[in-house]
């Protein structure tokens, strides 16, 4: 949220007002989304089912933290998600970077809680494209996920974005997914994407101890809010 104070100027009647820098800025970021599976790399966390999920994230300058929740439910068995994550948004010139620590617990089974650390770039190499990369990495069993991601805004409000990740570890596989997007307003997206992995149904069991459906391929639909104090306030 940009602060301002007030310079007295030699009419005592002038204001002048000067702004805070944006290093100093503070602010809080929240929306929801409803969409028609969670996918997390590639694989339902939600039995194939609809997910509601929400977040909320305070700032300062490039500093920032958050909380972001959703339904899961593995097996039939329902449950919520809560992560907690925390880290910095340096950007210089056409590249911004996201620097931070994600851990995600579940409320029914507090046991199975984890935690990664992540490193991601951004490049506006020729607008409007922008270029990405993303690193994960867990540091108890030392999995790891890496991603290359493209995202281009098109006329009448649409985009299209898609990514390639390969997922590292004792079952390492790769997952992709693409669509397009639309822009309904500046607080509204909906978004329509395939998702799917390169595993076959019985390796997919393997990883998820299930019934191995849970990595098929899937066209997702998804209806998201995310807005701002500062932007409520016109800042």
């Amino acid at each position: 949220m940009a602060g301002a104070t007030v310079a007295q100027a030699a009419d005592p009647l002038a204001e002048e007002m000067v702004a805070v820098p944006a290093e100093h800025m503070f602010d809080v970021a929240f929306g929801a989304t409803l969409t028609s599976d969670y996918l997390w790399r590639g694989i339902t966390q939600t039995d194939h089912g609809v997910a509601v999920q929400g977040y909320v994230e305070p700032s300062l300058g490039i500093f920032y933290a958050g909380i972001w929740a959703s339904n899961v439910a593995f097996g039939g068995e329902a449950d919520t998600e809560v992560d907690l994550y925390a880290g910095i948004r340096p950007e210089f010139d056409m590249f911004s970077f996201d620097f931070g620590y994600n851990h995600a617990f579940y409320m029914n089974d507090p046991g199975s809680a984890s935690g990664e650390f992540f490193a991601k770039a951004y490049a506006t190499v020729v607008d409007p494209l922008t270029l990405g990369g993303e690193f994960y990495v867990n540091p108890n069993g030392g999995a790891t996920y890496i991603e290359a991601n493209a995202d281009m805004t098109l006329p009448h409000n649409l985009g299209l974005s898609g990514a390639i990740g390969a997922v590292g570890g004792d079952m390492p596989y790769s997952t992709w997914n693409a669509g397009i997007y639309y822009v309904i307003a500046d607080f509204a997206t909906l978004d329509l994407r395939y998702s799917d992995t390169g595993l076959s149904t019985g390796d997919c069991a393997g990883i998820t101890g299930l019934t191995g459906n849970e990595c098929d391929g899937r066209l997702l639909l998804s209806l998201s809010i995310d807005t701002s104090f500062a932007t409520l306030k016109g800042e």
